[in-house]
């Protein structure tokens, strides 16, 4: 069972940025009141469309097995300071795409840098995302303006994202928790040959699962974020449909028990 615990003070000035960090690690402190902005922007690519995780994959997706999403959430402290943690059902943020939507994010929002954590779940099973994993898949030119266009679709996709949570900012609760799942295993096995890929049972595994939870004043819940030290790659090479993998899974069970609650990974 889940303990939870209301969380107590929040950082200061530049501290702010750490506050998700305080958060999941449940740091007691004096009470406080937030605001919290939530918002999610479906990011699905148009299919048949390159898959990323999997270099053995011979083709593009053949459909959509489950939509994808970006969602954020935003935190602003009694002070007025804020950051926004924007997580995505994807392998990865390449470089060229997070400093995009930093700098625009301070243009359109005066967010700044350190107020701003871009987050992916690494599912194996999601579309190629421009300049991440390039070597994967040697794109013809076709295949390669199609990436390009959903990176560029997807920085404004982001953008809008933490606009839409910064504009949905009301008081809140947050509290913070953890729980544990028994998924997870050690894949690093040593053999007469090396290491190799292969389930060690007793190799090193952390199966801790820190929550945090935001509720409205009035007890309802808003929004939960969770996260899992787990390879997103339950689903192999050959599901060629595309959806967030475990993480996106439990994303929307969250969601389907909790109507009206945005779950994040």
């Amino acid at each position: 069972m889940m303990r939870t615990r209301a969380l107590l003070s929040p950082g200061t000035g530049r501290r702010m940025a750490l506050l998700v960090l305080v958060l999941l690690a449940g740091s007691p402190a004096s009470p406080a009141d937030f605001e919290v902005g939530v918002a999610r922007v479906k990011i699905t690519p148009p299919t048949p469309f390159w898959m990323s995780g999997y270099a053995s994959r011979t083709h593009p997706s053949t459909g959509v097995l489950q939509d994808i999403w970006a969602k954020a959430l935003a935190v602003r402290d009694p002070e007025g300071n804020r950051v926004v943690l924007v997580t995505t059902d994807l392998i990865g943020i390449s470089r060229v795409i997070a400093v995009n939507v930093a700098a625009q994010a301070r243009e359109r929002f005066g967010l700044g840098r350190s107020e701003l954590l871009l987050n992916a779940s690494h599912t194996h099973s999601g579309p190629m995302s421009w300049r991440n994993l390039p070597i994967l898949l040697q794109l013809d030119a076709e295949g390669r303006k199609a990436v390009e266009d959903y990176g560029a679709r997807l920085t404004e996709s982001l953008l809008e994202v933490v606009g839409d949570a910064l504009g949905d900012l009301s008081p809140a609760r947050l509290s913070a928790g953890h729980g544990a799942v028994g998924f997870g295993v050690n894949r690093r096995l040593l053999t007469p040959e090396g290491y190799r890929i292969r389930v060690n049972p007793d190799g090193p595994v952390d199966h801790d699962v820190p929550v945090l939870k935001i509720t409205a004043p009035d007890g309802t819940l808003r929004a939960v974020l969770f996260g899992y030290a787990c390879h997103n790659t339950t689903l192999g090479r050959d599901i060629d449909r595309i959806n967030g993998d475990y993480a996106g899974w439990a994303q929307a069970e969250l969601e389907r028990a909790h109507p009206g609650a945005t779950a994040s990974s």
